[in-house]
């Protein structure tokens, strides 16, 4: 059984957003030659250096993933995520509404270990900046972050985590909620029709926790809920280390994963 005690989880809301007919339709064994010819590429010069710094980053801030997915996606997103950025998580898993021992998938939720923690399987995370980031944060602290909305503008009572792009908890804050606010409607509405993300907001607020709307020293964004493509164009509002991107689809995965390795 898996110890949440000992990680910090990536929180990330589900959207189920059909990139496009032809990224759905991808035929797997095509996706399977675009991860050889990836993996020859990284063969073709030294990274000695950067894989040196990613491991050590990895066994000194350990992140679980977990992602919400759907059996219909498993070569559109599911694969390219497990070709690249899952392969530095500390660990993961899918879960769906079937086992599939290849990726791997879970069919649902057991008790605590993963019912309250979701990822997403249209987000591409670059692991070794958000360990970098969170070298600097206390798992032990009332905080989460990601890409904070206020809606309306200003009013933090109403502040949440764009649940697409990515949450960040530390592990307080991921104990608090499901020990103390998940199963109590003081806190948490009980109910299933609410958008996940908006609603967690409005669940910490209650408990007294708020989230973190991240920038740097110069004011450009951490956590990111555009695609890749986007952020590329907009390279002087987002920061020198991006955490995150969202929404990409296959192509995009291949074609910018040079730059975020």
């Amino acid at each position: 059984m898996l110890k949440l005690s000992n990680l910090i989880i990536i929180f990330i809301y589900l959207f189920y957003l059909v990139n496009s007919i032809e990224t759905d339709l991808i035929d797997e064994n095509d996706e399977t030659l675009k991860s050889e010819e990836h993996d020859k590429f990284n063969k073709s010069y030294n990274n000695s250096v950067f894989e040196g710094i990613s491991q050590k980053l990895q066994e000194d801030i350990r992140i679980f993933c977990i992602i919400l997915t759907s059996p219909k996606f498993k070569s559109s997103k599911c694969i390219p995520q497990k070709n690249t950025w899952l392969k530095r998580c500390n660990g993961y898993i899918f879960a769906s509404s079937k086992n599939d021992t290849t990726l791997p998938s879970i069919e649902s939720f057991p008790k605590d270990n993963y019912k309250y923690s979701y990822a997403d399987d249209n987000a591409y995370l670059v692991m070794e900046n958000l360990r970098a980031f969170l070298l600097n944060e206390y798992p032990d602290s009332d905080s989460y972050f990601g890409f904070t909305i206020y809606n309306p503008p200003g009013n933090v009572a109403n502040g949440y985590i764009q649940g697409g792009s990515e949450y960040v908890f530390s592990r307080k804050t991921l104990n608090t909620l499901v020990e103390k606010g998940l199963s109590n409607k003081k806190y948490c509405t009980q109910r299933n029709d609410v958008f996940d993300d908006k609603e967690i907001g409005r669940c910490l607020f209650r408990m007294g926790i708020l989230p973190t709307f991240l920038v740097d020293d110069r004011g450009r964004i951490v956590f990111s809920p555009e695609r890749i493509s986007s952020v590329i164009a907009k390279e002087k509002k987002t920061m020198d280390y991006l955490v995150n991107t969202h929404l990409f689809n296959l192509k995009e995965v291949w074609i910018f994963l040079p730059i975020f390795q």
